[in-house]
């Protein structure tokens, strides 16, 4: 049996980070940012995954926006509010990466926690 190595010299193929979004106007953009660019430092094929949670706030528009510019963005929207668990596990059939990161999108987690878990797996 052949098994794929997934890392090589502290580089993965490829990740997906997913923010969970209930409405996050105010710091969306900011989180995406930072993820991409910490993620980049691991992967050049970082997949960047919302679910936008029922939010009432301008959180849809913004990722409409974000969308334009980042064809790599994906976003799952639910009309109404999900527990965190089933928002999360909305997304997981559109998961590439073969690796993942999750967190929710409002500042409850450190998005630096990133570099910290990559830096585990690398």
């Amino acid at each position: 049996m052949t098994v794929k190595k997934t890392v090589t010299d502290g580089v993965l193929n490829s990740l997906s980070v997913i923010f969970i979004a209930t409405n996050a106007q105010d710091f969306i953009e900011e989180r995406l940012k930072t993820a991409k660019k910490l993620a980049s430092a691991f992967t050049e094929n970082v997949q960047l995954l919302v679910v936008d949670n029922g939010s009432t706030d301008k959180t849809a528009s913004i990722l409409a926006g974000l969308k334009k510019k980042n064809k790599k963005l994906e976003i799952i929207t639910l009309r109404k509010a999900m527990d965190i668990g089933d928002a999360f596990l909305s997304s997981v059939a559109k998961v590439k990466g073969e690796f993942f990161f999750y967190t929710l999108a409002d500042n409850q987690y450190n998005i630096k926690d990133l570099t910290t878990a990559l830096k585990a797996v690398t």
